[in-house]
């Protein structure tokens, strides 16, 4: 015969009906994030630095899940990749530069948010690049995004699924070259640019 003190028995129950508890709570929470607009334009600090950088503005729609305390989503990681053509000239022939870079966001607000990416001036001038590039993607993960847990945003270059296989293999192979040259705005001098609101981001430099 088994016996179990009262205490023991009260705490069995009670670890079960929490875990049911957060069980169903975990199945129920699922923030729906999608990619809205994507936007580039050419933008000038507002410290007045020398040059024009390109920005890349990715706007987000994001619902939270009715769960969710302050109706914030969970935490997303944003991914921005871009293939630019540099033009050939008397000295080079024509060359495809890829980049790419990630922000990690602490959450999202329901309605509407903007996560920006700059490449600097000097990048511009030195594989004289212009205007929108022909190639990007826009990459969204979450764990705890409805399904899929994931969300991709193309240019309308990659529509065909050829030409997007191909430009995911370029970006794996070729674009680690110019890590961190693509920047989240947080590392540019559009970080304290009241005209440019910024989601909360996750940067690891805070603990060390």
């Amino acid at each position: 015969m088994t016996i179990r003190s009262p205490k023991l028995c009260r705490w069995i129950l009670l670890s079960a009906v929490l875990g049911g508890a957060v069980g169903r709570e975990l199945q129920a929470v699922e923030d729906r994030v999608e990619v809205a607009a994507v936007q580039f334009a050419t933008a000038r600090p507002p410290d007045g630095g020398d040059g024009a950088w390109l920005e890349v503005a990715v706007e987000l729609e994001a619902r939270p899940a009715a769960e969710r305390t302050g109706r914030v989503t969970g935490p997303l990681r944003v991914e921005a990749l871009l293939a630019h053509e540099s033009p050939a000239t008397a000295g080079e022939p024509r060359r495809w530069m890829f980049y790419r870079s990630a922000a990690e966001l602490v959450g999202l607000p329901a309605g509407r948010t903007q996560v920006r990416f700059y490449l600097p001036p000097v990048v511009l001038q030195r594989d004289r690049l212009s205007g929108a590039p022909r190639f990007w993607e826009i990459v969204l993960a979450g764990a705890e995004l409805a399904p899929p847990v994931s969300e991709r945003r193309l240019a309308p270059a990659l529509a065909d699924a050829a030409a997007s296989r191909s430009f995911r293999e370029k970006i794996a192979t070729e674009a680690p070259a110019n890590d961190g040259i693509l920047l989240p705005q947080y590392l540019t001098p559009f970080a304290t640019d009241a005209r440019r609101a910024a989601p909360a981001f996750v940067r690891k430099e805070g603990w060390r």
